[in-house]
């Protein structure tokens, strides 16, 4: 795919799946939706992996429809069947295979960080790669932040104790006993950049939410997308 093909499937995805994620909770909105396939287009560009970008895509703009406060147990089971009852409608508006189908409905179900089997194929791959994002020092601050609002939005937690289960859960996910599975090429990839990551997630503590950082989080727990 050509860079303006690229962007054409992008917005395409974006709007199809958009009213899906003013109902899924506050951590899996619709710029969560559009961090991950930005990452999906880095991934695939940087690896060559330029044949596998549409169906990555569309995987990405689908994972988290089920999302919500009820369904987040089963979210990814949700999406699976979710992409695999409407198979006719995404063949007909995407242009796929039904085999092709059946690739993005298993990316969909493969992508959360405890999954335990094997990817069924790359697209599943890119697609966890993706969610678990490119690694940075400055990404630290994206998942505390979705994880402080999944506290408070998911689990009603007070404010306090949302600031210590995001510091534990992100710790437990990305640090360096991290549960969060992700493709073996992954660590090759970002060796260095999950390297100094691990280093500061492993110092973090609640002082890393400022008065300020919590007032955006906050302000961002009853709005839309």
């Amino acid at each position: 795919m050509n860079p303006q093909d690229v962007r054409k499937l992008t917005e395409q995805v974006i709007r199809h799946f958009y009213d899906f994620y003013r109902y899924t909770d506050s951590a899996h909105r619709i710029d969560h939706i559009r961090s991950v396939i930005s990452n999906v287009i880095r991934i695939c560009y940087t690896n060559g992996w330029q044949e596998h970008l549409k169906l990555a895509i569309i995987a990405a703009g689908a994972h988290d429809i089920f999302s919500t406060k009820e369904l987040r147990a089963e979210h990814h089971i949700k999406g699976f069947t979710w992409v695999l009852d409407n198979k006719p409608l995404l063949m007909r508006k995407y242009k796929l295979t039904s085999d092709e189908c059946y690739t993005i409905a298993y990316a969909v179900m493969e992508h959360r960080g405890s999954f335990k089997g094997n990817y069924n194929s790359i697209v599943s791959e890119i697609v966890a790669a993706a969610d678990r994002g490119i690694p940075s020092k400055d990404d630290v601050t994206n998942y505390i932040s979705r994880s402080y609002l999944y506290a408070r939005d998911n689990l009603e937690k007070s404010i306090s104790n949302a600031k210590f289960h995001a510091v534990a859960h992100i710790q437990d996910k990305f640090g360096r006993n991290a549960y969060a599975k992700v493709p073996d090429w992954y660590h090759d990839m970002f060796a260095r950049e999950l390297a100094e990551r691990r280093d500061i997630i492993d110092m973090l503590d609640i002082d890393f939410f400022t008065p300020d950082l919590v007032e955006d989080l906050e302000r961002k727990l009853n709005n839309n997308p």
